[in-house]
């Protein structure tokens, strides 16, 4: 009975270890073959994408910001999605942008406010790319970061995650050129407060604070320090 009692016990071990070996074997399949389906998924949309070079207009936006930091003539914009599913939001992740076919223009130079902003936050992360960050990488995970930020005296811009930075600069560039109430419908700054009575009062308040942080990146956008600090 107790011969019995253990071959039962070891033939129930082995079955655990064989299930778990399946259900091992099951899973790394799936995962091959989902990786596999989203890379070709990705490819044919990379394909699918037309691209074009930026405009003059768009060229002029970009170095009244960055000045001589992004090699221009190496950005690519392109009409349509790279990822499955990746709805209304552009996607930047190796130096090229990638526009939903709905928000997709040809000159952002000419749109309203609201795009221009949208246009200047992915040409921070071409940037970063040109700078040397991992940005496709880091944007795996985007969807779980905070795009808000805090301006403080004591942090710079490369104190910020990656989203933040490309937050931090395109709300600079748009309090700048288009003045507080543009800035306040799109800014991603956490304590903005409620509408000043001097609007131009508090407007030059916050670019001090900007140029505070980005005094860095503003002496020399190339300046490594400026982004990884």
């Amino acid at each position: 009975m107790v011969q019995l009692a253990v071959a039962d016990m070891a033939i129930s071990s082995s079955r655990l270890v064989l299930d778990d070996f399946e259900y091992r074997i099951r899973r790394k399949l799936m995962s091959v073959l989902f990786v596999g389906y989203l890379s070709g998924e990705i490819v044919g949309n990379h394909l699918k994408a037309k691209p074009r070079l930026l405009t003059l207009g768009e060229m002029a936006m970009v170095t009244s910001v960055f000045r001589a930091g992004i090699t221009l003539t190496d950005v690519r914009v392109r009409k349509g999605p790279i990822l499955p599913l990746q709805g209304r939001y552009a996607v930047t992740p190796m130096g090229e942008i990638y526009w939903p076919t709905k928000d997709y223009l040809e000159d952002y130079s000419f749109a309203e406010t609201g795009f221009k902003h949208f246009f200047m936050h992915e040409m921070v992360h071409i940037w970063q790319y040109q700078m040397g960050m991992w940005v496709a990488l880091r944007g795996a995970c985007s969807l779980l970061v905070d795009y808000h930020y805090a301006l403080t005296d004591d942090k710079v811009l490369s104190d910020y995650g990656m989203e933040q930075q490309a937050s931090i600069i395109a709300d600079y560039y748009v309090l700048r050129d288009f003045g507080y109430d543009a800035w306040s419908e799109v800014t991603k700054q956490k304590y903005k407060g409620s509408k000043p009575k001097n609007k131009q009062l508090v407007q030059d308040l916050w670019l001090k604070m900007y140029e505070n942080t980005l005094h860095l990146f503003l002496k020399n956008p190339k300046d490594k320090k400026a982004l990884f600090g």
